[in-house]
C-alpha cells in the first residue's frame, strides 16, 4: 500500500524545498504498519495508534493521483525538519477539507435519496482520496465539532480515505467498535483499512476507545 506510481520526468521541480512545503500532505495508517514504514525510511509521526506519513502530489499523464512518498532522507536533503513538515502538511490539508452529511454524500454518488439523516457526517478532502489524513489537524476536527454542535465528537475510521463523525449523545461505544470491526472485515479492502478503533475529539484533543500499549 505504500508504493508510489510515478515516472521521473520533471521530478526535480517537485522536490524543491519550497515546493515541498507548499504541497506536502499527511497520510494516515495504523501503527501496525510501522515496521514497513521504518524499512522504507519514510518520515512519520505517531498519534495514539495512528501513524502519519507524508506525500507530495505528482500528477502524471498516466496517473493524475500519483504521488511521492516523503522519506527522512528527502526532508534532510531539502533542509526541512520533521516538525516543519508536520506544520506544512497540516496547513495544506486544512485548505482542502470536505465535511458533509452522509446522506448528501451517498445521494451525490448514487443520484438517489437515502434514508440517512443528518446525524452522521463524512470528513475527508475534495477528492475523497487519503482524506483521513486530516485527523492530524486539531482545528479541522474542532470545526467539525462546532458545525455539529458536539461537545465531544465520535470519529469512526471508515477507511484511509475518510472518517465518519457523529455527535456523542451517550451512544454505546462498544456497539460502535463492534460495527467498525465488522465493516472493516467485510466491506473495506486491506489496503484501505485504517484501524479497528473508535476515536473521540474533545477539548482540542484526539482520544481513542481502544488503548494501544
Amino acid at each position: 500500500m505504500f508504493r508510489s506510481r510515478i515516472t521521473t520526468d520533471g521530478l526535480h521541480e517537485y522536490l524543491e524545498p519550497d515546493r515541498i512545503r507548499a504541497t506536502i500532505l499527511p497520510r494516515v495508517s495504523s501503527v501496525q504498519h510501522i515496521d514497513e514504514i521504518r524499512k522504507q525510511g519514510l518520515a512519520y509521526t505517531q498519534m495514539l495508534d495512528l501513524l502519519f506519513t507524508f506525500s507530495i502530489p505528482y500528477p502524471t499523464p498516466e496517473c493524475n493521483s500519483a504521488h511521492i512518498r516523503v522519506s527522512d532522507a528527502l526532508l534532510k536533503s531539502a533542509g526541512i525538519t520533521l516538525d516543519e513538515a508536520i506544520t506544512c502538511a497540516r496547513q495544506n490539508a486544512r485548505e482542502d477539507v470536505s465535511l458533509d452529511v452522509l446522506g448528501n454524500v451517498l445521494a451525490a454518488l448514487t443520484g438517489t435519496k437515502t434514508p440517512f439523516g443528518d446525524g452522521l457526517w463524512v470528513l475527508s478532502n475534495s477528492q475523497r482520496a487519503f482524506g483521513s489524513g486530516v485527523l492530524l489537524c486539531p482545528d479541522v476536527l474542532q470545526n467539525a465539532a462546532d458545525m455539529m454542535d458536539a461537545e465531544r465528537l465520535i470519529i469512526l475510521p471508515s477507511s484511509i480515505h475518510e472518517v465518519l463523525c457523529l455527535k456523542d449523545e451517550g451512544m454505546d461505544t462498544a456497539y460502535l467498535l463492534d460495527m467498525v470491526i465488522d465493516i472493516n472485515a467485510t466491506q473495506v479492502s486491506a489496503d484501505d483499512k485504517l484501524t479497528d478503533n473508535v476515536y473521540f475529539f474533545r477539548n482540542g484533543k484526539l482520544e481513542s476507545l481502544v488503548t494501544i500499549e
